[in-house]
């Protein structure tokens, strides 16, 4: 089996889940208000900082809190808050799809 071919299959379906439909509304949306989608970006920017590691624990700790500050404070904004929204669910799906081919493929081992 090809394997590229079932990727695109999965990308197929991913696409057409209501989830990725939200998150590309909600992603359409915050693009019309540069500055919102500048804010968004810079906010993203910090989490791939803290994820990448390489930060002491008091810099992760510092991180963090200025994460959550800044979430809350981007959250007023509707379009922001959309979006946020849309991506939580959509990584939520994501996780539990991932989950559910693990538990498939677990079987296999008993």
């Amino acid at each position: 089996m090809d394997a590229n071919r079932v990727i695109l299959e999965v990308l197929k379906y991913l696409r057409q889940t209501p989830e990725f439909s939200e998150l590309k509304q909600a992603r359409e949306n915050l693009s019309k208000n540069p500055h919102a989608n500048t804010l968004v970006s810079q906010f993203q920017k910090k989490q791939e900082s803290l994820y990448s590691g390489g930060l002491s624990q008091n810099q992760t700790a510092y991180l963090m809190e200025e994460l959550g500050r800044d979430y809350k404070k981007l959250s007023a904004t509707p379009d922001i808050k959309a979006y946020f929204t849309a991506s939580e669910g959509f990584s939520a799906f994501l996780g539990s799809f991932i989950g559910q081919l693990n538990s498939e493929l677990a079987k296999e081992f008993v």
